[in-house]
């Protein structure tokens, strides 16, 4: 077990010159642009229009974008993979009406594909790297676990991944680190330093926030999450270069307790002897860890950490603090989170969007009264479903002036003219102008023209 200690002067200069080894880094010539950012996903009548602006790294230029959609978020249809790389916007038509979907999206430089970009909801909010004096995380007004707040509101919504943001400001550099993966399941029989074993929740709206403990405070037991786990299809952008990947294998360690360097049977493993990506919970007292690592190879490799969230210096840190298996590289122990620094941790996940109602479209003639009379204007109108825009016909043909007519009121007005004498057949189509209906063709209505 282990608990805070305090640094010496000399530990404290050691400290801090580590971090610092991991800030602004040169940036390595990229090839793969990086996922595309700010993506949303804007309902409509049988469809959804994603927006979203550049990837942050754009490698060698963006040659194409594609968009990507799926009822399970497993299951991927291609909506188009030759979006211009100019694009920021995009319409899937034709989808299910009322029916929720995933959506995603990635960049291509050339033929190198990036990650995908989803549309994020954000779930959780934190501005402080310290429990407060109750031992509670300090969330953001309306990212918590109060009533009303998003997780609560939220809280049987769907989702398939996670995303979590870090950002820092220590020492006067300011850095973070961006990862999402796909959401974990629930794992029995998982080595802890204490006996018996426990299970690992899987992913949800209240098991991916921070964890805390309650062994003091009468807290709920609903922050007392412990997770040990690897995810899959980790990826991760950040100001530090040297992070930046996408298509790994990830682990968490979260959980509010001490923990040893036990190595638990999780593959791969870690080292026995230091603090990594292979610790154990001890299910007591209050550390605690909130870890993610890259683990595509052994031993693994530190993404972000943030622990010991009660101490007057947390442990907070990016890559790897010092080298595998002959140091602490999740920072435990380090206290470089020092007096005057700042944090904030924001959690999200990829809730669908439903498309929205399309109802069938109907357009009628009406019945035309008084005369008719040829080269003399007759005002005809057309009732609709919904708001659009109405073509007039006669005989088959296009009434000069009446092409692409608006309705006003659900009623579209045509002046005709007829041409010629004698009976001919009028109809009419219609197109929804916001697609809330789907297109329509009247049927005809018989009218005699005569001579002035």
């Amino acid at each position: 077990m282990h608990s805070s200690f305090v640094k010496t002067l000399v530990g404290f200069i050691a400290i801090v010159s580590a971090q610092l080894l991991f800030i602004s880094p040169a940036q390595a010539a990229s090839t793969f642009p990086t996922a595309p950012q700010s993506v949303t996903a804007r309902p409509g009548p049988a469809s959804l229009t994603l927006n979203w602006s550049a990837p942050s790294d754009t490698a060698t230029g963006i040659t194409y974008y594609i968009v990507q959609y799926s009822t399970d978020g497993s299951n991927w249809n291609t909506a188009s993979s030759t979006i211009a790389g100019s694009a920021t916007s995009f319409t899937i038509s034709n989808l299910s009406v009322n029916t929720p979907y995933y959506t995603r999206i990635a960049a291509l430089a050339s033929t190198n594909q990036g990650p995908y970009g989803y549309p994020w909801t954000k779930i959780y909010g934190v501005n402080s790297a310290y429990r407060d004096s109750n031992g509670h995380i300090q969330y953001q007004t309306g990212y918590g676990i109060a009533t009303g707040d998003t997780a609560t509101s939220l809280t049987n919504s769907a989702f398939t991944r996670v995303r979590y943001k870090m950002q820092t400001t220590i020492s006067s550099t300011s850095s973070w680190a961006d990862v999402d993966f796909a959401k974990w399941d629930t794992q029995t029989n998982v080595s802890n330093s204490t006996n018996p074993t426990f299970t690992v929740p899987g992913a949800s709206l209240s098991t991916i926030q921070v964890p805390t403990t309650n062994s003091t405070n009468n807290l709920s037991a609903s922050e007392q999450i412990t997770v040990k786990t690897n995810v899959s299809d980790l990826t991760v952008n950040s100001s530090l270069s040297s992070l930046v990947r996408f298509g790994k294998n990830g682990r968490l360690e979260n959980w509010p307790w001490n923990y040893t360097t036990n190595v638990t049977g999780i593959t791969p493993a870690g080292n026995g002897s230091y603090y990594d990506a292979d610790d154990s919970p001890a299910m007591s007292a209050g550390y605690g860890s909130f870890q993610v690592f890259d683990v595509t190879s052994s031993p693994g490799s530190t993404i972000f950490v943030w622990n010991d969230q009660s101490a007057s210096a947390p442990d907070v840190g990016y890559g790897d603090y010092g080298t595998a298996g002959s140091s602490h590289i999740d920072w435990t122990f380090s206290q470089s989170f020092i007096s005057g620094s700042s944090l904030l941790l924001e959690i999200f996940v990829n809730t669908p969007i439903s498309t929205n109602f399309q109802g069938t479209g109907t357009v009628a003639i009406n019945t035309i009264s008084g005369s008719i009379n040829k080269r003399t204007t007759k005002a005809i109108t057309a009732n609709t479903a919904g708001p659009g825009y109405v073509t007039f016909y006669f005989n088959g043909r296009k009434v000069a002036n009446c092409i692409n007519v608006p309705t006003v009121a659900n009623v579209a007005t045509c002046n005709w003219r007829p041409i010629i004498t004698g009976q001919q057949t009028l109809s009419a189509s219609f197109t929804s102008s916001d697609g809330s209906y789907t297109a329509a063709n009247s049927t005809t209505l018989n009218a005699t023209a005569k001579k002035r």
